[in-house]
C-alpha cells in the first residue's frame, strides 16, 4: 500500500520451526521496506523473546510456523475432513495450494506457539497474521546470502505483506489487530504530527501578530476620525444654534434698514463694521444666545467731523429708526482721521 508502507516500513517476522518431541526453534527476522525493495536488516537466532519484545514494540509482527509438526493434506471434495480442520479452534491452518481445483492445507496445533503468544500478549503486541507452511527443500540467494528452503516462503510472505496485505482498511477493523495497528500508526506519526502542529502554531502566531498590529493601527486611525467627526458635529451644532437663534430674533425685519443705512454712507466715510443685534457676551455651548435686540452698532472713520454729524442725522430720519446716539467721536493723531461709534435703535 503506497504511503502506509512508508510509515510502517519495518516488519518483524518470527519463524517458528517445530520439532517432534522437542521445543520449537525460533528465528527472528527484522525487515524494512525502502526504495520499493524489501531488505532484511537482522536475522537473530535463540532470542530472548521477553527482552526482544520490550525493545521492539513499534513494528508489526507476522508469525510463520513450519517444521516437522506441520502437516499437509489435500482435501478434494471431502467437506467433512475440511470442516474438521478449519473448524477446529485448536489448529492453525492455511491453504498452500489451490491451483487446478486442489485444496491443499497445511496445519499444526496451536500449542506449538502458545508460549510465544503468551509473551506477546504480556507485552501488548497483537500479531498481524499467522502463516503455516510445510518445509521446502530448495535453497536460494536473497540479499547476498544463501537462505534455506524454509525461508524461501518467508521471503514471499514478507513481500506479499508490503505489497498486498498492509492496507488502510486494517485500521477500520474492530479487532485487537486493528487497535494495535492504530497504536503503531499513532506512535510513528506522533513526532511529525507534533512538528506540524508547532509549525502551525508559529505561523498562526506570526499571522495573528501582524493582524494585531494592523488592527491596532486601524483602531488608532478610527479613534482620530471619531474625534474629528465629534469636533465637526460640535461645531455644526454650535453653528446651527447660532443660526436658529439669529433666525428667531427677527433680524430679517431689519434688513431693509441695514440696506438704507449702507446706501447713505458718504463717499469719504469708511464704515468698518455694522453689528445687528450684537451679543451681550460670548456664546457658551448648550446655552441660549444673549443678544441686544433692536440695536445696530456702527463703527468707522471719516476725514471730517461734519460728515459724521450729517450721517448721524440722516440715519435718524430713516423709517423704523427710533433713536441714534453718537458714542464716540475723536481724531487720530497719526492719520488725522476722525473715528466714530454710534448706536442705532430700532
Amino acid at each position: 500500500m503506497i504511503g502506509l508502507n512508508k510509515i510502517l516500513k519495518h516488519l518483524i517476522v518470527i519463524l517458528v520451526r517445530t520439532r517432534r518431541g522437542d521445543s520449537a526453534v525460533i528465528t527472528v527476522i527484522e525487515c524494512v521496506f525502502e526504495k520499493e525493495e524489501v531488505r532484511v536488516e537482522k536475522r537473530l537466532e535463540e532470542v530472548d523473546l521477553k527482552v526482544f519484545f520490550e525493545e521492539k514494540k513499534r513494528a508489526p509482527v507476522v508469525i510463520v510456523v513450519t517444521g516437522e509438526n506441520v502437516i499437509t493434506k489435500e482435501l478434494n471434495n471431502h467437506e467433512n475432513d475440511l470442516e474438521r480442520i478449519t473448524g477446529n479452534e485448536g489448529l492453525l491452518w492455511e491453504y498452500v495450494d489451490q491451483e487446478e481445483g486442489r485444496n491443499v492445507l497445511a496445519f499444526t496445533r496451536n500449542d506449538q506457539i502458545a508460549p510465544l503468544l503468551d509473551v506477546m500478549d504480556k507485552n501488548g503486541i497483537t500479531p498481524f497474521a499467522f502463516h503455516v507452511r510445510p518445509v521446502q527443500g530448495d535453497d536460494r540467494i536473497f540479499d547476498g546470502e544463501m537462505v534455506t528452503g524454509e525461508e524461501n516462503f518467508v521471503l514471499e510472505i514478507i513481500k506479499s505483506y508490503y505489497r498486498n496485505n498492509l492496507r488502510w482498511s486494517v485500521f477500520f477493523e474492530s479487532t485487537a489487530r486493528g487497535n494495535y495497528f492504530c497504536s503503531l500508526f499513532m506512535k510513528k506519526i506522533k513526532l511529525p504530527l507534533l512538528a506540524c502542529l508547532l509549525i502551525l502554531l508559529f505561523v498562526n502566531f506570526w499571522i495573528n501578530g501582524d493582524l494585531r498590529d494592523k488592527s491596532a493601527n486601524a483602531r488608532a486611525e478610527l479613534s482620530v476620525l471619531e474625534k474629528d467627526v465629534s469636533k465637526r458635529d460640535k461645531l455644526s451644532r454650535e453653528v446651527r444654534a447660532v443660526v436658529d437663534e439669529f433666525s428667531s430674533s427677527g433680524n430679517i425685519k431689519v434688513a431693509p434698514v441695514v440696506d438704507k443705512i449702507a446706501s447713505r454712507v458718504p463717499e469719504n466715510m469708511n464704515l468698518e463694521s455694522m453689528e445687528v443685534n450684537p451679543l451681550l457676551k460670548s456664546h457658551e455651548e448648550n446655552k441660549p444666545l444673549l443678544i441686544r435686540e433692536g440695536l445696530i452698532r456702527l463703527k468707522g472713520t471719516c476725514s471730517t467731523a461734519d460728515e459724521i454729524t450729517g450721517f448721524t442725522s440722516t440715519v435718524g430720519l430713516l423709517d423704523l429708526v427710533k433713536d441714534v446716539k453718537l458714542l464716540l467721536l475723536e481724531r487720530e493723531k497719526e492719520t488725522g482721521q476722525f473715528v466714530f461709534k454710534m448706536n442705532v435703535w430700532l
